[in-house]
């Protein structure tokens, strides 16, 4: 789903786990969004300034750059290049692969993050808070490199890391499987 989560619903992998799982696992105990439906504990307020719009259909997000339909590799280089199964990936248990999305905001009704956009200036972790919850585990909103949220890692694992420890710049970070990891030297 596309920020503002307007995109085709049948390909967001929340709507292909939903026939699996339920509204109460697609809603992680950390999410206190407004957008959710009333039913599930939310304040059912859309994401449109007047509250209108789409409702929040999950609070997690798939890292896009592992997506076969919206991998910034694909847009560049075409379909052969997504990361979208584990045997193209090395060291999947560094890669991230679901993470929390941010509770507010376009970006509070998507089904992944524009992790590309996140490079632009000296504090990627501010970008990267208006499209994700970097601080999901802190009980409140932190915006900065030290912020701690829970990530699923591509073989399956999960973790609870601080931001910086995912995330130094385009050229350095567990989301793009294509470089380097942040503090290593592969």
């Amino acid at each position: 789903l596309p920020h503002g989560g307007y995109g085709d619903e049948a390909t967001s992998f929340a709507e292909v786990l939903r026939r699996y799982t339920d509204d109460v696992v697609m809603k992680s105990p950390l999410d206190a969004s407004p957008h959710w439906p009333s039913d599930v504990g939310g304040e059912g307020r859309g994401v449109e300034e007047d509250g209108t719009g789409v409702l929040r259909r999950t609070s997690y997000g798939m890292n896009n750059y592992l997506s076969r339909n919206y991998s910034p590799m694909v847009a560049l280089y075409g379909p052969g290049h997504a990361a979208d199964r584990a045997t193209k990936v090395r060291r999947p248990e560094r890669i991230v692969c679901f993470l929390h999305m941010t509770p507010q905001g376009d970006f509070a009704v998507s089904d992944h993050p524009h992790v590309e956009s996140w490079d632009a200036g000296d504090e990627p972790w501010r970008l990267a808070s208006r499209q994700i919850a970097i601080s999901a585990a802190e009980g409140d909103e932190v915006v900065d490199a030290l912020a701690t949220s829970n990530y699923g890692m591509l073989d399956g694992s999960t973790a609870t890391r601080q931001f910086s420890d995912l995330y130094e710049s385009a050229e350095r970070n567990a989301f793009d499987p294509t470089v380097a990891l942040p503090g290593s030297g592969n």
